[in-house]
């Protein structure tokens, strides 16, 4: 027995705001023992079989024993968490943007064509970032019970955007810090 408050909750399966991760779980629970799922799902020690998610990872080799097994769980949550790091990149993004320009204007260094560069290419960027959230969202996926999800295409494309970003950052970084230590 659940109380949310002062209300009694009989069955939290059926309870709108908990039911779709009671299934999910069920959904997990019921792979386990499918023979097809039998290997990716578990794994024996000591001559019995456990959860693949059980262990705590000892070694580089459980994780990689683990990683099959996501495959089977394509759970709404890891889209939603994926669209929010889209999100706080973009926002990120934004707020560079933001002071590049308040930076610049302040010092008069817009009028200056090689510094006047680096903002718009940084807004750019951020623009090309805010074209792709907006793809996840207006082209959605229709998934069960009559939801919707974000376009996973567009939310992976926009992860790797920010991957590339970051790793151009970092290695731009990285030489002039190396060029200003040799001088």
């Amino acid at each position: 027995m659940i109380y949310i408050g002062d209300e009694r909750v009989d069955d939290a399966t059926e309870r709108p705001a908990w039911r779709d991760i009671a299934r999910i779980c069920a959904e997990l629970y019921d792979l386990d023992p499918a023979p097809d799922n039998r290997d990716p799902m578990s794994y024996e020690e000591d001559g019995e079989r456990y959860s693949i998610y059980s262990p705590r990872p000892r070694s580089k080799e459980d994780p990689e024993r683990r990683t099959p097994a996501h495959g089977f769980i394509a759970t709404p949550s890891r889209v939603m968490s994926n669209h929010q790091c889209n999100v706080r990149f973009r926002e990120k993004q934004r707020f560079v943007v933001g002071i590049a320009g308040l930076i610049t204007k302040a010092t008069a260094a817009h009028e200056i064509p090689a510094v006047r560069e680096t903002p718009a290419r940084l807004a750019a960027v951020e623009a090309g970032c805010a074209a792709i959230l907006d793809a996840q969202i207006h082209a959605f996926h229709d998934i069960e019970h009559g939801y919707v999800l974000f376009n996973r295409r567009s939310m992976y494309a926009a992860l790797h955007r920010a991957m590339e970003s970051h790793r151009k950052c970092s290695t731009s970084c990285a030489s002039r810090s190396a060029a200003r230590s040799s001088a």
